[in-house]
């Protein structure tokens, strides 16, 4: 009866450790899945917000980047030194 019982105990235990394996294996897919969803929804929300403020507060930072701009190649026409090269 102790070999039956020892053969059965072994037999269970590796229909347990399997069965926990297993379960182990689908929660953590499970889990995965709602990172994954939690990331996609993130990122959503940040491109939104990045699109939005792209489409409306630019219009202001053209404006203000074409203005240094213009006024850079101004200064650039009198600044900087010119490098003579005698051949």
């Amino acid at each position: 009866m102790s070999q039956n019982t020892q053969k059965l105990t072994r037999a269970l235990g590796s229909i347990i450790g399997i069965i926990v394996f297993i379960g182990l294996f689908i929660v953590g897919l499970v889990f995965f899945s709602y990172l994954l969803i939690i990331g996609a929804i993130i990122g959503l929300v940040l491109f939104v917000i990045g699109y939005i403020r792209t489409k409306f507060f630019m219009k202001k930072l053209r404006a203000d980047i074409k203005k240094e701009q213009s006024q850079q190649r101004g200064d650039q026409l009198h600044q900087g030194r010119t490098i003579d090269h005698d051949s």
